[in-house]
């Protein structure tokens, strides 16, 4: 098990559009002004949030980019405990469990796991055959 102190927070799409949208009602109904490093923060949430929302984003190109457009998972690739568990064919409380006795390599991000998934595809591919 490998342990990763991360210096800052992991949010999904919905965390961030939710944050975002939490910020934006508080400003307007405290008629508030933040301090310039809350201003900074409370702008890269919002600024994070909107590209989430654009009606010009496509998934298409976000995936391909993810993948490096050859659907190989790149060095610093990531997966949750859902997908790296779809990807072994398993239950993602057994892939949790991996994690936890070293398994397979993992870090464990405040109350989830995320695992390289280049390890994941190897020992994928490793017990396939």
């Amino acid at each position: 098990m490998q342990r990763l102190d991360l210096d800052g927070v992991l949010l999904d799409e919905a965390d961030v559009t939710l944050l975002a949208g939490m910020l934006r009602a508080a400003t307007s109904r405290m008629n508030a002004t933040w301090s310039p490093p809350a201003q900074l923060l409370t702008a890269r949430i919002c600024d994070a949030a909107a590209r989430f929302e654009s009606p010009t984003r496509d998934a298409r190109i976000t995936k391909s980019a993810d993948s490096g457009g050859s659907g190989t998972p790149l060095p610093h690739d990531l997966l949750d405990s859902a997908e790296a568990a779809r990807i072994l064919g398993i239950k993602p409380h057994a892939a949790r469990a991996l994690a936890r006795r070293g398994t397979v390599p993992a870090y464990r991000v405040g109350d989830r796991w995320l695992f390289p998934a280049q390890d994941v595809v190897r020992r994928a591919e490793r017990r396939a055959g």
